[in-house]
């Protein structure tokens, strides 16, 4: 590891977290994070803390639609029933087409 000890500084520019920040944290504490760790501010469990606080926040409105979707399974399943149906149509012409130019017959 890098960071040996808690008051070693760390270079974000190779740290996997830091690439996960980049996802998930504000640009805010992105370049917080980046000066706290380059000066041993802060070490790599409140670094994580801080990354889970963006996951959590970028995560709750997915899990909310989720919740929501959970509530409706008669329009869940109705809307992959119209998805199947419409995808055999287009699988249809499809393996037509690939049957016709591969000269085999159906039967």
């Amino acid at each position: 590891p890098a960071r040996v000890r808690r008051d070693d500084p760390g270079n974000p520019d190779i740290c996997i977290i830091y690439d996960y920040h980049k996802l998930f944290s504000s640009e805010q504490t992105q370049a917080q994070i980046n000066i706290d760790c380059r000066t041993a501010a802060i070490g790599c469990v409140q670094c994580k803390k801080f990354l889970m606080e963006g996951i959590k926040t970028t995560l709750e409105p997915i899990h909310a639609k989720a919740e929501e979707l959970r509530q409706m399974p008669d329009y869940i399943m109705d809307s992959l029933r119209q998805g199947a149906k419409e995808a055999r149509a287009i699988a249809k012409v499809t393996l037509e087409e690939a049957r016709n130019r591969l000269g085999l017959l159906e039967l």
